[in-house]
């Protein structure tokens, strides 16, 4: 269940990850010991994107009986320069802010953001990024 939601978001993020002239990547992470997202050892060109998705059940197992799948999508948008993260997150936000996934035998609301950070620095990366992240919830019945 939390692998087609993550694919619908992907989906919707297509126009701006299938443009060759754009040259934009979304990758999907998941988060090391110390709560970064864990990519390859060759992280994608910027600006990218590192998708990733968690659902607030107990157990993703219960959504097929409990009838309603909630979970929080987390967008950090990556670049070497802040306006670099700065046109990710605007791009990113232009597809997602109250776009309606599309889950084959659910009912999905639109995404909501409930959260956004503004852009850092992360000088634990050599060289140093800039990042910023966004928080969406995505609920289906």
């Amino acid at each position: 269940m939390i692998r087609a939601h993550r694919d619908a978001v992907l989906a919707l993020l297509a126009p701006l990850t299938t443009d060759p002239a754009v040259g934009f990547t979304v990758a999907v992470g998941a988060l090391d010991d110390a709560g970064k997202p864990a990519l390859d050892p060759v992280p994608p060109v910027t600006p990218y994107a590192v998708l990733r998705i968690r659902s607030r059940m107990t157990s993703d197992r219960l959504v097929p009986w409990h009838g309603r799948f909630d979970a929080t999508v987390y967008l950090t948008h990556c670049g070497r320069t802040e306006d670099e993260a700065a046109w990710a997150q605007e791009r990113t936000r232009a597809l997602l802010l109250d776009a309606v996934p599309a889950v084959t035998g659910r009912v999905c609301a639109p995404l909501a953001m409930l959260d956004s950070q503004p852009i850092h620095t992360d000088r634990d990366v050599s060289p140093p990024l800039f990042y910023g992240v966004d928080v969406y919830t995505v609920y289906s019945t």
